[in-house]
């Protein structure tokens, strides 16, 4: 019998076998990418249904598609805007009642485009449509029927994080002029609100526009002096218009009118006149965080200043000495210079002059003394030259007053 010797097979070309195909299954794995599913209110068909309000919705939208059925501008229309910028989300709402919505997509992390349409999205549908309401975010507000399905478009280039929300807009509390927001007497005053869900009533008055206006109202006590005051809308975030009135509702006067950012009036207010202040958005445009200060405008400086008609010679020292009246309604001091001239009975002219400070308040007297010098002023008529330069806080102004007596014989 012929022996045969069994040898072991080597498992080798088995085990490469398995490696390749191993190798080859990561590979046809890797080449087929898995793709990440987009938002559930993709498309408009499962736009998500809003309830109630206030509603605010955080999603990721970087997969957000484009369909075919998104609204787009139709070739050729220029007055449609191009709300769609690519991965679109949707929303719908139909309130109960008449109310004014507001949507916006603060606070998202991506620069976003939002549309509103009132039922079936179209272009003749759309309501407004809204990019960089103020940063790259957007914000459109309208006024919605009950009953009304209205539908929000959401779209941006580069989707990422999404913050939806949908609200009622709840203008300030002194958005009309019967709930006007009074400024006290104890001026000054300063007032921060948010106007931008303020309303535009068609009875109020215009100043370069009326809309998203708030009111105030200033009543000047009876027992007080007239007063300017000055209003501005300094450290505002938006171009503003103010403006000032007097009378009833049914027939307001203008008083000013000023417009920019800021706006600025001066005016004078009459003891026990009331007077109406209206704050609006420049040219009709959007509103925001209004500042409105008030202060009273300084006291003009007022000052009375007389001199007598007649001087006293010594009968001592041979000095003139000239007066008169002087009052201020701020306290000054008020450097007196007087020049007289006369006419002596030989033909000659005598000239001296003086000068002297004094304090002026309410009300007071002033003196002045020029020595007789070689020789006296006589008894008679004489010529006479007074200048007085005002000081008060640091500021220097010169009054002139002078006695006439061209008349006399002996006056220069």
């Amino acid at each position: 019998m012929k022996q045969i010797r069994i040898r072991r097979k080597s498992r080798k070309p088995f085990r490469c076998l398995g490696i390749a195909l191993v190798a080859s299954v990561i590979s046809s794995l890797l080449a087929t990418p898995v793709l990440a599913a987009p938002p559930s209110n993709d498309e408009l068909a499962s736009a998500t249904s809003i309830s109630r309000l206030p509603f605010t919705e955080k999603i990721d939208a970087t997969n957000a598609t484009a369909s075919e059925d998104d609204p787009t501008r139709r070739s050729g229309s220029t007055d449609y805007p191009l709300c769609q910028e690519s991965g679109t989300v949707w929303y719908s709402f139909t309130p109960r009642n008449d109310v004014r919505l507001v949507a916006d997509t603060l606070g998202s992390d991506y620069d976003t485009v939002l549309a509103a349409f009132d039922g079936a999205p179209e272009e003749d549908t759309l309501i407004e449509c809204n990019d960089d309401w103020r940063s790259p975010q957007s914000r459109v507000s309208f006024e919605a029927k009950g009953g009304q399905n209205y539908y929000f478009m959401v779209s941006g280039p580069s989707p990422g994080l999404l913050h939806f929300n949908l609200r009622a807009a709840i203008p300030p509390s002194n958005d009309e002029m019967p709930r006007a927001k009074t400024i006290g007497i104890g001026l000054p005053f300063k007032d921060r609100v948010d106007t931008t869900d303020a309303t535009l009533n068609v009875n109020d008055p215009s100043c370069s526009g009326r809309a998203r206006s708030v009111w105030y109202r200033y009543t000047r006590p009876d027992s007080w002096d007239p007063r300017r005051i000055e209003l501005t809308t300094r450290g505002s975030d938006y171009s503003t218009t103010l403006s000032v009135y007097t009378g009833p509702r049914s027939a307001l006067t203008q008083v000013e009118c000023d417009s920019g950012s800021p706006a600025r009036v001066r005016f004078l207010t009459e003891p026990g006149n009331t007077y109406w202040i209206m704050v609006a958005a420049a040219n009709n445009s959007q509103a925001g965080m209004l500042t409105l200060r008030a202060k009273n405008m300084p006291i003009p400086f007022k000052m009375r200043f007389g001199v007598s008609d007649t001087g006293r010679i010594s009968s001592v020292t041979g000095a003139t000495h000239i007066g008169g009246k002087v009052a201020c309604n701020k306290e000054a001091r008020l450097d007196i210079r007087v020049e007289m001239l006369q006419q002596q009975p030989d033909g000659k002219v005598k000239g001296a002059s003086a000068d002297k400070t004094v304090k002026c308040d309410k009300k007071g007297r002033w003196t002045l003394s020029i020595p007789a010098d070689n020789r006296s002023f006589t008894e008679g008529a004489a010529g006479v030259r007074v200048t007085v330069r005002v000081h008060r806080r640091d500021k220097v102004r010169n009054e002139k007053k002078v006695v006439d007596l061209r008349t006399c014989s002996r006056c220069l």
